[in-house]
């Protein structure tokens, strides 16, 4: 069967193309200039991924067009904002048309060459924010391009009920080489810039602790689950940030963290807030590895090179606390409350 696929350079985009090629398919990629502050990252990402696979590879301009539409997204727009996927604010990155545009493109280029299908990198954790992304508009989408293509295409996306950890859980099944990708919408070579010093100890899958300057790409970490359990969890992505102007906390166990003041720290409402934020708090607070709550007692500043990293939970335990990785978005802990009580509990790897 050949299929017609968006290849962005994404994570989601590169892990779609190993399912389908892991399924015998015959798979030609496109992807698309069209303005965007991240494009020219996002298409060398690309390129890489699909010479890594050995698959056809098409770049299609739609500058022209797009130089017209409204969105934080295009260079001509505002601010790329950050957040968790449902976070409001996100709507600012919404393209008009975007995905129907795209998919109408790949639906003619895979009528010229006979293909059977195109397919789409759309999934569960995209649906809040993008109505592009959902399963009534995948659905509908299905029936235009078939009726349209009289009967000759169909849609395919195959994380469409999948959200972000299971799309990766299935990438790392197929050794994805998740270092070439590029999942960031800002305008600049390195993603995301939120990092921790390079002697930052990090908790790994044996539960023996190694400086983030030795941490390789395919390492085996400890991580967070949703419902606060202890799984373990793969080192996707390092990037080496330099040197920067960092914090320097202690907490009430002597622990010392430091990082850039714009990294994020699990905090007592189970959300994920500025490290800048948290201590501007009245009685700031971090999350050890037990669960606990403890309480910020010294704060300095200082010069250090830092990494950041990028998990397959979205999270790590540095030096005893528990931190977001340098990647765009993830979900909230559902087990932790509001009323600034956490009862320690005992780890089982999951």
């Amino acid at each position: 069967m050949k299929v017609v696929q968006a290849l962005s350079g994404g994570l989601d985009s590169e892990t779609v193309l190993a399912h389908l090629l892991n399924h015998g398919y015959e798979v030609h990629c496109l992807n698309f200039t069209y303005g965007s502050k991240h494009n020219q990252y996002e298409c060398a990402a690309a390129k890489k991924i699909a010479e890594y696979y050995n698959v056809p590879y098409t770049l299609i301009d739609m500058t022209n067009i797009f130089q017209h539409f409204k969105s934080n997204l295009l260079k001509s727009g505002g601010e790329i904002p950050e957040g968790h996927y449902n976070d409001e604010n996100m709507s600012l990155t919404v393209v008009p048309g975007r995905n129907t545009i795209f998919a109408s493109t790949l639906m003619g280029y895979a009528e010229s060459i006979d293909a059977n299908a195109i397919a789409l990198g759309v999934h569960l954790g995209d649906h809040h924010i993008y109505a592009d992304c959902r399963k009534e508009y995948v659905k509908a989408l299905d029936t235009l391009i078939y009726l349209a293509t009289d009967k000759k295409i169909e849609v395919i996306a195959p994380f469409i009920n999948t959200d972000k950890t299971g799309i990766v859980k299935r990438g790392l099944e197929l050794k994805v080489p998740y270092e070439l990708s590029r999942t960031c919408y800002k305008n600049q070579e390195k993603a995301c810039g939120k990092c921790v010093a390079e002697n930052t100890l990090i908790l790994m899958s044996n539960f023996e602790n190694k400086p983030i300057r030795e941490i390789e790409i395919g390492d085996e970490i400890i991580g967070i689950g949703k419902h606060h359990e202890i799984v373990k969890a793969k080192v996707l992505n390092k990037i080496d940030q330099g040197i920067k102007e960092t914090i320097v906390i202690e907490n009430d166990s002597a622990a010392k963290l430091i990082l850039t003041d714009d990294h994020e720290c699990l905090t007592v409402s189970g959300e994920y807030e500025k490290i800048r934020n948290i201590l501007k708090s009245e009685i700031p607070f971090l999350i050890n590895y037990n669960l606990a709550k403890t309480k910020i007692k010294y704060i300095s500043e200082s010069e250090n090179r830092v990494y950041d990293i990028t998990t397959s939970t979205g999270n790590f335990i540095a030096n005893g606390m528990i931190v977001h990785n340098c990647g765009s978005c993830t979900e909230r802990l559902e087990a932790f409350k509001l009323n600034n009580t956490i009862d320690p509990i005992e780890y089982t790897l999951g």
